[in-house]
């Protein structure tokens, strides 16, 4: 015999204790990716939710400046039968903007209102008026922006 018969006897227990330390190391290890994994789980759900809050407040603003804008034409009409001067201020609230808004943002509103002010059922020459007060702010606005820069 080669191996002293002593070995035999301490060698159960040597493999018992590397096994219990494997499978401790093994939990260990799966606690740690589990955790991390909530951890994300949770980190996107907060980001989905900021998202969809920031979007729901984005929709919320243009409903409003649709609101203020149609509030705002009926009134103008009443009032102007025809487009006169504008000043920039009242350029940005006939477009539903606030003032400083980029220029993208101007032409992209202003485009999203003449689509609207076309698809809206009303009569051809208060229609015409409203595409006038629009054009109007939009060659206001178009010329400030130009000269800004």
């Amino acid at each position: 015999m080669l191996i002293p018969y002593g070995i035999f006897r301490f060698f159960p227990t040597l493999i018992r204790d590397f096994i219990v330390i494997v499978l401790i190391a093994f939990a260990f290890v799966t606690f740690i990716i589990i955790s991390s994994l909530i951890k994300g789980k949770v980190k996107t759900q907060q980001r989905q939710q900021k998202t969809a809050e920031q979007n729901e407040s984005c929709i919320q603003a243009e409903d409003e400046n649709s609101r203020e804008y149609q509030e705002s034409s009926t009134h103008s009409f009443e009032i102007n039968t025809k487009v006169d001067k504008l000043d920039i201020q009242e350029a940005f609230r006939i477009l539903g903007l606030r003032p400083g808004a980029s220029y993208t943002k101007v032409s992209e509103r202003y485009y999203e209102l003449v689509k609207k002010v076309n698809n809206m059922k009303i009569s051809e020459a208060h229609r015409q008026i409203m595409l006038e007060e629009l054009a109007k702010a939009y060659e206001v606005l178009t010329e400030h922006y130009s000269k800004m820069s």
